[in-house]
């Protein structure tokens, strides 16, 4: 049983409780179809991930007009920022 102390440390797992039928769900990796994006592709997922960066980052700094339309000033930026990056997609590297 799982909350019982062990004996010794690192013991090695105990057997499954899931049904051998299970294995029939698992994705075989080398029988895949191993296929790479179009640069099209790319640069679309590339273009969403910057656009949803911006809205985020937006959305935590700015109280309103997150889309630029006049310039920014002070008093647009929120003094105490609220949110959190967990439910952003905020992928940062070169893009």
């Amino acid at each position: 049983m799982p909350t019982q102390p062990k004996e010794i440390p690192n013991p090695p797992p105990e057997k499954s409780q899931l049904p051998d039928s299970i294995l029939q769900l698992a994705v075989n990796l080398d029988s895949a179809k191993k296929t790479v994006l179009s640069d099209n592709d790319l640069a679309a997922v590339k273009a969403y991930c910057r656009a949803a960066n911006y809205i985020a980052a937006a959305m935590i700094f700015l109280k309103d007009d997150a889309c630029l339309e006049r310039p920014v000033k002070k008093t647009d930026i929120k003094p105490r920022l609220l949110g959190h990056w967990g439910t952003c997609t905020l992928i940062f590297g070169n893009g």
